[in-house]
């Protein structure tokens, strides 16, 4: 069995965003899942910072360690992250 990733992490937040959007989740629970939902983008986004601090320490950069934005609050679509 593998381990959760970051990957894993951003499929999360897109089904909270898509769960969301189509009202599958009550308006008592938006403040709940809202919560989860920062503390999976935070945990992402600061995973993905050691990884780029990492990379470049070894001064090679790694395409596959940029993944999706996952805060589409603004645009509603996911965009791919540029160093």
């Amino acid at each position: 069995m593998s381990m959760i990733d970051t990957n894993d992490l951003a499929v999360v937040v897109s089904l909270i965003d898509v769960s969301a959007q189509r009202g599958a989740i009550r308006g008592d629970e938006l403040a709940n899942v809202g919560v989860l939902r920062n503390k999976l983008v935070n945990t992402i986004q600061a995973a993905q910072a050691a990884a780029q601090e990492e990379s470049a320490a070894e001064g090679e950069v790694r395409p596959e360690l940029l993944m999706e934005d996952t805060d589409k609050s603004k645009t509603g679509k996911t965009s791919k992250a540029t160093k």
